[in-house]
């Protein structure tokens, strides 16, 4: 119902028989009868059958507010384990860290962290440029 009513134009009007500069808002008759069957006929929309679909318009609205609501719950409490997980985390490696007064560093003073990710990213370059090589020679 959503999906119909989205898909017909509310435009301004005025009916022949009055001065110009009185206008109305509203879809136009035929379409509103092509698009839900409903009234006596394609030249009227009967003012019960514009509040009968505004009301299942609300209903589906809120139904799609209920689901929104649902998923940001999900997605909140989600989130805050995460946080959590990396809180604990940080306080690991800050109280291995903090251990006899050594700092967890690998050689030269770099943290095995760093030098994890700076390795994956010199394969990563390593790779992309055979893949180019390869490609600039005319291979896949």
């Amino acid at each position: 119902m959503l999906t119909q009513l989205a898909q017909i134009p509310v435009t301004t009007w005025n009916y022949k028989a009055q001065s110009p500069s009185i206008r109305h808002m509203g879809p136009m008759a035929q379409e509103f009868y092509a698009a839900f069957g409903l009234g006596e006929d394609d030249k009227h929309i009967s003012t019960v059958d514009a509040d009968g679909v505004a009301l299942v318009a609300i209903q589906g609205l809120y139904q799609v507010v209920q689901k929104q609501d649902a998923r940001i719950e999900t997605l909140e409490a989600e989130n805050g384990a995460l946080q959590e997980r990396l809180d604990s985390l940080e306080a690991r490696v800050a109280a291995l860290e903090g251990q006899d007064g050594a700092s967890v560093a690998g050689p030269g003073g770099w943290s095995p962290l760093f030098l994890v990710v700076s390795g994956l990213l010199v394969g990563l370059v390593v790779v992309g440029r055979k893949g180019m090589l390869g490609r600039s020679l005319g291979g896949e």
